[in-house]
């Protein structure tokens, strides 16, 4: 799947998008990545797995991409818990 969030941040500002895929075991389990290719996994571990970016004084549209994974041998399948999305500027 794909989705996106608009960033409006002040221009020349520069900032870090992390992303948290919440808590619980999930319904389906997935990764978000911030590549359609889906090869760069986004999370929320600055340098590594962030997005940075920079202020345009204009609203951004940032995409991201989902994937369903399979999941883990003997683990339930529950709710997991919303996406938290986190700008650091």
């Amino acid at each position: 799947g794909t989705g996106s969030v608009d960033i409006d941040c002040t221009k020349g500002l520069p900032y870090l998008l992390a992303l948290d895929a919440g808590g619980g075991v999930p319904v389906l389990p997935y990764r978000l990545y911030s590549d359609p290719g889906r090869e760069s996994v986004w999370g929320d571990r600055a340098g590594i797995d962030t997005v940075p970016g920079s202020g345009t004084g204009e609203p951004v549209t940032v995409p991201l991409y989902g994937r369903a994974t399979a999941p883990a041998a003997g683990h339930a399948v529950g709710d997991r818990g919303p996406v938290r999305f986190t700008v650091a500027y």
